[in-house]
């Protein structure tokens, strides 16, 4: 019974982090292809943050490469922070998946 408790809360803070990466990657994307004045950028930040396996996150990265950063001081600070979200929640996330695979392995 513990364990499929301790399953359901892994799961959760999986599920709950990987939507949080996510709109943090939208928002990421969002502003580099702002800065980089880019065509479409809502576009190019949905496509970034949708796929699964990281393919749209490669398109927009192939799109942008020869363009340059024009971030100012405070938006660096924005995406500096938002960066830090990011490890932040992908820590997270292996965290939850270590600890439900522990769960796994003792049953």
């Amino acid at each position: 019974m513990t364990f499929s408790i301790l399953l359901l809360i892994c799961g959760l803070i999986i599920v709950f982090s990987s939507i949080g990466l996510m709109y943090y990657i939208y928002h990421l994307v969002l502003m580099d292809a702002k800065s980089r004045k880019l065509e479409q950028a809502k576009f190019w930040s949905v496509i970034a943050s949708s796929s699964q396996n990281g393919g749209g996150l490669l398109l927009y990265l192939f799109k942008r490469r020869n363009t340059s950063n024009l971030l100012s001081a405070s938006e660096n600070k924005r995406f500096l922070t938002i960066k830090r979200k990011i490890y932040c929640l992908m820590a997270l996330h292996l965290l939850a998946f270590l600890m439900s695979l522990a769960a796994l392995i003792r049953l």
